[in-house]
């Protein structure tokens, strides 16, 4: 059997006295490949980081690299780079020296830390910072030298907590491309947790979603979105309207015969339809920041449904032109659908 050239977690169990944090975890990260673990709070996602580097003792399992078993390995031995949401960077030292610190903890020689320290400033975008004091970076800088020395010692797997967890949405989206491509274009293996599911599609190749310390599903972020395969990922994942078997049957989509069954619409699976078949009362009607939206009742639902449409669409001026409380009708749009179990 050939050996996986990157990280194995293989039946992961990690446990704080009588609290299993960690529950038979096995995943894979390739050299170059970028893998996201989310989930909501206590799910594990930040357990396995820290047993992924040394920080956590193992209840069972192996975690490996290249093959080679790392439970007597130290944590500086791994070659394993990690930043934190805070980032900790040291107060009394400048950008420079900051980014240097891992090189110096390799004993690396001055003339290769002065390079090295100026290759990855570059890299992240901070050229010329090496003696700006920490006081003096704004949020998004001070982000960028965190990673800059996480990459500095050339770690084989960099290793991210909550990156950008502190930072406005729209610096979280610019920075977190940024890591995507520096990520890339190093080659190094990625493992980057986070609880924003923005964050983990623009950054990720694969994106595992956490529950009680197991992964539900791991996938590409467009296959997961498109096929969430169970009811708390969908939901997890933001998608509002999972319906019943019975109830999507009746609605025009018929899927598995199991009552256990159920079906997530998609963005886009409800359209506003002179025409179609299902009769809804409208709640209310919004102009959102990127799209348009609109919750209506439909007999037999308990919860409103969600319509939603791009500015600009035909469907967005449908959306918005419809008045609370009035009557509508609605299509189904079967290909933006996708069958999923449902919680008991």
């Amino acid at each position: 059997m050939p050996v996986h050239p990157g990280l194995e977690i293989d039946d992961l169990v990690v446990r704080y006295g009588g609290v299993t944090a960690v529950e038979g975890v096995t995943l894979a990260v390739a050299p170059g490949e970028i893998v996201a673990v989310i989930g909501p709070s206590g799910c594990g996602k930040s357990s396995l980081l820290r047993a992924v580097a040394g920080l956590e003792p193992l209840h069972r399992g192996a975690i490996r690299w290249a093959g080679a078993d790392l439970a007597t390995v130290a944590v500086h031995q791994r070659e394993f780079g990690l930043m934190f949401q805070d980032h900790v960077l040291f107060p009394h030292r400048d950008v420079g020296e900051n980014v240097a610190f891992g090189l110096r903890m390799q004993r690396s020689g001055g003339r290769e830390q002065k390079v090295r320290v100026s290759e990855v400033l570059a890299l992240v975008g901070l050229s010329g910072f090496e003696r700006r004091r920490v006081d003096e970076l704004s949020g998004g800088e001070a982000q960028r030298v965190a990673l800059a020395r996480a990459l500095a010692p050339r770690p084989r797997l960099l290793m991210l907590d909550e990156p950008l967890g502190s930072l406005d949405r729209s610096l979280r989206e610019r920075l977190a491309v940024d890591i995507r491509t520096t990520v890339r274009e190093l080659g190094v293996a990625a493992l980057h947790v986070t609880h924003d599911q923005d964050e983990a599609f623009t950054v990720a190749d694969r994106v595992a979603v956490m529950r009680g310390g197991w992964i539900e599903r791991a996938d590409s972020p467009d296959a997961l979105w498109r096929d969430p395969r169970t009811e708390f990922v969908a939901r997890f994942l933001g998608h509002r309207d999972v319906l019943p078997v019975a109830v999507a049957t009746r609605l025009g989509c018929p899927v598995g015969a199991s009552p256990d069954d159920g079906l997530v619409l998609l963005p886009g699976a409800l359209t506003v339809d002179p025409n179609g078949p299902i009769v809804a009362r409208v709640i209310e009607a919004r102009f959102g920041s990127v799209a348009v939206w609109a919750e209506l009742a439909v007999d037999g639902i308990d919860a409103p449904m969600m319509v939603t449409a791009s500015h600009g669409s035909p469907d967005a001026a449908a959306i918005l032109a419809l008045v609370p409380g009035a009557t509508t009708t609605l299509n189904l749009r079967s290909e933006l659908t996708s069958p999923v179990q449902l919680e008991p």
